[in-house]
């Protein structure tokens, strides 16, 4: 059986065209992920700021319960400035903090830290002081924002 010239160049050409689409198409997938997980962070950051905001003008003792939905691959810690590595975190989690620890320069350390898959980001929330680092790996972790006078700590409830 013989094939034209032609037939063989169309074939080649038709192979690298599927190649191209499902390259793009997991490069679109990818970045859909990214967009979700950023969306994710931002909404669960916006939350505990408000929360923390909330508390901070209310009396000294005053609490306010947060329960965060989280899947399986999302990791939401409140870190201690002094000590923000914890056990529960991963070998990976905890080698990020600690280089980001030694390289920070600029304000505030960070004490909120939220990863999900691989991506991780973290912030800085004006008045929360945690008074040891908390990671809330489960839905099932809650947790109370209590007003301490000059700050606001979180405290875990088993």
């Amino acid at each position: 059986m013989e094939y034209s010239l032609g037939f063989v160049i169309g074939a080649i050409f038709a192979a690298f065209l599927i190649s191209l689409s499902a390259i793009i198409g997991l490069n679109i997938i990818q970045g859909m992920e990214k967009i979700d997980v950023e969306s994710s962070w931002m909404q669960l950051n916006k939350n505990v700021k408000k929360i923390v905001d909330n508390v901070y003008v209310q009396a000294e003792g005053s609490s306010v319960k947060f329960n965060p939905v989280l899947t399986s691959n999302q990791i939401l810690c409140f870190l201690n400035e002094v000590n923000p590595l914890s056990s529960d975190m991963i070998d990976d989690d905890k080698n990020f903090l600690q280089y980001l620890r030694e390289e920070w320069e600029d304000g505030e350390f960070p004490n909120i830290y939220y990863r999900d898959n691989n991506i991780k980001r973290y912030a800085y929330i004006e008045h929360l002081k945690p008074s040891q680092t908390l990671c809330l790996v489960r839905n099932d972790n809650l947790v109370y924002f209590e007003n301490k006078g000059t700050y606001v700590d979180v405290v875990k409830v088993d």
